[in-house]
């Protein structure tokens, strides 16, 4: 393998023990061969990481007859290859003996090194165990496939650690070793940490859309970019080759699978790499829409292409490519399909080419909260290609009814990992990935509809007092959308009510087009200041009447209009009209 990055952690010593007992069997030797195909780059996210096949080469200078004993592999991370079907013992990781080495140095997919006899193994700890293996009485191989660690267990290093292999053979109080380490892989940080992008391919600033609760956000009819509200951003980190499909054992470099594909489900993974947004802070009247299908295609300079697929499944561990749980009623052909293209750098091929890439989306599909505020949406790698460090932007759309969103919200957040997260211990599925809290990015923010309202001079002193009208004018011939609310009041000055703020007006909730009318004294009496009104709808505005003996001769009475506050970044700033 090349271009391992600097954080790579690798395991200490990985030990490989045979014990057998036979009369008259001594094991003379062992050689470390190659380990097939290679090491393989384990993902520091999971749980469950196939490792490289490990390969040895014995002497058994025993009698003519074969003994039984016990092969026992040690690895310096948790072994968690999975149990097999209908086993609560008995594991996928598999021991070959072959009747020569070269009959298992081959040994890979679905081809069982021949002649050989196959064994399969428990799995307690760090360790592999193979009972009752018979060992030939000549030179003999040994080949071990399916075996699953859990990387996400050994904290990772700042420089290129090898995971290796090596045997001690025993038998009848005589022992030999394999001598050099064999490397069966390392360990990377596989996924980039994610941050929100404006377009796709992780190119331009992070942006997101923000919207107002009156205006509300009718599903757009289009898929452009333009009308996103966030873009999502999922990527693979480092030398890539980390998605992977589904299927069975036929490759352990871009399948999920093991290295071997044997009885009872050994070796077949449950699906291919999953990737899971787990969505926050939902206001439970909204929606969200992601794309059923992104595909993201790129062109290298030479010609080629590479094609990147995900396809969204109805959850971390159910659903599948070929029937993904999305129904009629809920792939809503809206947004609809979109596409967005640019140039990106990945190869160095010859001349002639554009290095170009163009991502495409189909139909969305309605993320419902499941809870009243938080939803999941788990998309599977459905094409993949080693070669490239595979990018993809997922774009978001929140949708709400005008005025449906009458409290406040935080922003919307979300959280991206693998797919499906579980503590290794209760990992029922290959793959598996350890749990994702962080980091939690900030989307969309809905802000309420609200008018801010300076009664500059009130008073209910001295004989005096201030008559208030709050009208709620977002009922108007100018399209605005109809918004009803209420208003509370904050006093500054003498003699104002405990509390000061936050005091709710009288009347009840204000429709769109009426007026809410009230004498300063129901609410402060006595108090002399300024008051400032605060209304949970749009268009808001108010009139003040100050009145002294009215229908005395010495009455007097005066009217002003409210000013209407208007705050940007913090800073209010004063108009007479909105």
């Amino acid at each position: 393998m090349a271009n391992f990055s600097s954080k790579i952690l690798g395991l200490a010593g990985v030990a490989m023990v045979f014990a057998g007992v036979s009369y008259g069997q001594t094991i003379q030797s062992c050689t470390t061969l190659s380990a097939q195909p290679g090491p393989l780059s384990l993902r520091a996210e999971g749980t469950t990481e196939l490792v490289a096949d490990g390969q040895f080469s014995c002497t058994n200078n025993g009698g003519a007859s074969a003994g039984n004993g016990t092969v026992q592999l040690f690895m310096s991370a948790p072994v968690t290859s999975k149990l097999q079907t209908g086993s609560s013992s008995v594991t996928e990781a598999t021991l070959f003996i072959c009747a020569t080495a070269a009959a298992c140095a081959g040994t890979s997919g679905n081809t069982i090194p021949g002649p050989s006899t196959v064994y399969y193994g428990t799995v307690s700890g760090n360790s592999v165990s193979f009972a009752n293996v018979s060992f030939p009485a000549a030179t003999f191989g040994v080949h071990v496939s399916n075996i699953s660690v859990n990387a996400n267990a050994v904290t990772l290093g700042t420089t290129l650690t090898s995971v290796s292999a090596q045997a001690l053979v025993s038998v009848n109080n005589t022992s030999a070793t394999s001598g050099s380490a064999q490397t069966v892989g390392y360990v990377f940080k596989s996924l980039a940490t994610p941050s929100l992008v404006a377009t796709p391919n992780g190119t331009g600033s992070a942006t997101v859309t923000a919207y107002t609760a009156c205006s509300g956000n009718p599903l757009p009819s289009t898929g452009s970019l333009s009308t996103i509200s966030f873009l999502v951003p999922v990527s693979e980190q480092g030398q890539g080759g980390f998605f992977k499909i589904g299927g069975s054992a036929t490759s352990t470099a871009a399948s999920e699978g093991g290295s071997y594909a044997g009885a009872n489900g050994s070796g077949v993974a449950s699906f291919g790499t999953r990737l899971q947004f787990s969505f926050g802070n939902i206001p439970s009247v909204a929606t969200l829409y992601m794309p059923q299908n992104v595909t993201v295609v790129y062109q290298d300079n030479a010609g080629g292409t590479h094609t990147f697929t995900l396809t969204m499944v109805s959850g971390p561990t159910t659903g599948t490519l070929a029937a993904t749980g999305v129904t009629a009623s809920t792939a809503t052909g809206a947004p609809g399909a979109g596409t967005s293209s640019g140039s990106w750098s990945g190869f160095a091929g010859s001349a002639g080419g554009n290095n170009t890439y163009y991502e495409t989306y189909t139909a969305s599909v309605a993320i419902t909260p499941s809870n009243g505020t938080t939803a999941t949406a788990v998309y599977e790698v459905a094409a993949t290609d080693n070669s490239v460090i595979e990018t993809a932007d997922i774009p978001v759309w929140v949708s709400f009814g005008a005025g449906s969103i009458t409290s406040a919200t935080s922003a919307i957040t979300v959280v991206e990992g693998y797919a499906p997260q579980a503590a290794s211990a209760s990992a029922t599925t290959v793959p598996n990935f350890a749990p994702v809290t962080a980091p939690v990015l900030n989307g969309t923010t809905i802000s309420l509809c609200s008018t801010s309202l300076l009664f500059p001079f009130v008073t209910s002193q001295l004989g005096f007092d201030t008559g208030i009208a709050l009208s709620n004018t977002s009922a108007d011939p100018f399209g605005t959308a109809n918004s009803a609310g209420t208003c509370t009041l904050n006093f500054y000055g003498t003699g104002a009510p405990s509390p000061s703020t936050n005091v709710p007006a009288p009347g009840a909730s204000q429709a769109a087009g009426s007026v809410n009318t009230f004498l300063l004294s129901s609410v402060a009496a006595g108090f002399q200041g300024y008051m400032i009104a605060q209304c949970n709808y749009q268009k808001g505005h108010g009139f003040a009447y100050i009145a002294y003996s009215l229908g005395q001769n010495s009455g007097t009475a005066m009217g002003y209009v409210a000013q209407v506050l208007n705050r940007v970044s913090g800073v209010s700033s004063e108009t007479l009209s909105q």
